[in-house]
């Protein structure tokens, strides 16, 4: 834990050794497979209770398929880890030619836009695939319940609010967006705030960020369930401290066999921690699949590349694939394997073709060039 927290160079000291994006796109990537699998199986484990297994297994490729979906939970910490990783070198960046309260409010909103110029395109797929864009006014009707609603989930905090579908007797919304997506555009508005308390303290925010997990049953008997932000915020901020620190930079350096072997040893001892446990173990074992997939899968010609593939797509086939896995439900009586993969190709393929689209409508160049000008560049010192 000395190791994660501590900064073991000076701030003004050159590192060769850098965490770089696609070490961020093998995470991601490990994390969006993952997520894939937990919710095509559909089975969670989240008591103690190896019983559970047994239960809901007919046979030992039933088994085996359940660990990994099971462990497949650990996807929540570990993209939560790299967004408050994400955010903090990029605040760090930012903060370096700007200054001021406005600075951190253009900062927030600049990239709540970025993340909403992602979230708006599947939004809007959703609205068009139920055949109620263009019914909009019949749909909702003028009354301020059913704008505010509107609001909610343009917004992506229907979840939040406790929205679960809306509109009229004829037409019924379902509500697009996980928890999750609620969880970040938090995450992103508070950030800074937590950033700050993190810089004056590290012990202070761990305290402050672990103290859910210590008091679990006395915060979920206020109604707050483990799929909160509340229960992301030590990962959140783990990303921050690892940000700070230097965390990622330093264990990008450790290129000996030796500490491939010890990455290996603790992913294997995470997992195992896992299925006993769940997701009280999720933390430790996203910690392991980071060093993991930093000291090992990065290392592996041809395999990072298909990592580095699923995570720059990450984001496109979070949003996607819940969707795409309800169609192919009904489409058709798959095996679980066989659904996992058409899944993950149809979200894959569909994020492509997206992507593809944004380029060529200049809506990625449009969205950046709006995103500076929201937060207009500026020197600290000009005198200087």
């Amino acid at each position: 834990m000395v190791f994660l927290f501590s900064a073991t160079q000076s701030p003004d000291r050159k590192i060769d050794s850098v965490f770089s994006q696609n070490h961020t796109y093998v995470i991601k990537g490990i994390a969006v497979l993952f997520m894939v699998l937990h919710h095509v199986n559909n089975k969670y484990y989240n008591s103690i209770n190896l019983q559970w297994y047994l239960q809901h297994s007919a046979d030992i490729g039933d088994l085996i398929l359940l660990f990994f979906s099971t462990a497949g939970k650990v996807c929540v910490p570990l993209l939560t880890i790299l967004s408050g990783f994400g955010l903090s070198k990029s605040y760090l960046k930012y903060k370096a030619n700007h200054k001021g309260f406005s600075s951190e409010v253009r900062f927030t909103i600049s990239h709540l836009l970025q993340f909403y110029s992602v979230f708006w395109i599947y939004l809007l797929l959703y609205t068009i695939k139920d055949t109620i864009f263009l019914k909009l006014f019949q749909l909702y009707g003028f009354t301020f319940k059913a704008w505010s609603n509107v609001f909610l989930q343009v917004f992506g905090l229907s979840k939040l609010f406790g929205i679960k579908n809306f509109g009229t007797k004829t037409f019924i919304i379902r509500s697009f967006g996980d928890w999750f997506v609620s969880a970040i555009i938090i995450f992103y508005i508070i950030f800074p705030i937590l950033f700050w308390i993190t810089k004056k303290s590290k012990v202070t925010a761990i305290i402050l960020a672990a103290a859910p997990w210590i008091f679990k049953p006395y915060v979920n008997a206020l109604g707050i369930r483990t799929d909160s932000v509340v229960f992301c915020m030590l990962a959140f901020v783990t990303g921050i401290l690892f940000a700070q620190c230097r965390t990622l930079d330093n264990l990008t350096s450790l290129t000996g066999a030796k500490y491939k072997v010890l990455s290996i040893f603790l992913v294997l001892l995470g997992f195992a921690l896992r299925l006993v446990f769940s997701f009280y173990a999720d933390y430790f074992f996203a910690l392991t699949l980071i060093c993991f997939g930093t000291l090992v899968l990065s290392a592996i010609k041809y395999l990072d590349r298909f990592f580095i593939l699923f995570g720059k797509h990450s984001a496109n086939i979070w949003l996607s694939h819940i969707v795409i896995l309800q169609m192919v439900n009904k489409a058709y009586h798959f095996t679980k394997p066989v659904k996992y993969l058409i899944v993950l190709a149809i979200a894959l393929l569909l994020s492509l073709t997206v992507e593809f689209v944004k380029k060529i409508t200049w809506y990625s160049k449009g969205v950046k060039k709006l995103r500076a000008l929201i937060e207009k560049r500026q020197q600290k010192n000009p005198a200087a």
